[in-house]
């Protein structure tokens, strides 16, 4: 992504309206973990057009996967959102892509786990339903676990 937008099926994509002044290029691929940092400074003057060329991103990866929970997209989209407390709701996140960015949503971690923090086991649950979409602090603190047998996933 580029200033908000994305590159093209090309991969190419241009940035408008820049004020003068000196910038780094940083980059991220959804899908991928990892940032994409561009080493020089780029120098930008009025009127400028500046081509940078092949820009090749390599996300860092020492080894497979053993297990991950939801989509490296820097989105909360795609895991539990509780309904909003009616006397918070902002009309413009009903039934909208965003809808996590609903007033209040943190406050109902406390209501939907009185009693003990969520414990999500790989495997077995499932980010949709199982994992919240915000990491929230109680007033007494917090644990989230994660449990896995690691055997398990090495060896399957």
């Amino acid at each position: 992504m580029a200033n908000g937008k994305q590159a093209n099926e090309n991969g190419i994509f241009s940035i408008r309206n820049i004020r003068p002044g000196d910038y780094t290029l940083f980059a991220w691929v959804p899908g991928f973990i990892g940032d994409y940092r561009h080493e020089a400074i780029i120098t930008i003057c009025s009127g400028c057009n500046i081509e940078m060329g092949d820009v090749l991103y390599e996300p860092p990866r020492d080894g497979p996967t053993l297990w991950e929970i939801g989509i490296p997209d820097r989105s909360a989209a795609e895991f539990y959102v509780p309904d909003p407390d009616p006397k918070y709701i902002n009309r413009l996140f009903v039934n909208h892509p965003d809808r996590f960015r609903q007033y209040g949503l943190w406050d109902r971690y406390t209501e939907l786990y009185p009693d003990g923090d969520l414990v999500y086991k790989i495997g077995v649950s499932d980010y949709r339903k199982d994992w919240f979409f915000a990491q929230v602090v109680r007033y007494t603190g917090t644990a989230y676990s994660i449990s896995f047998v690691l055997c398990d996933l090495l060896f399957s």
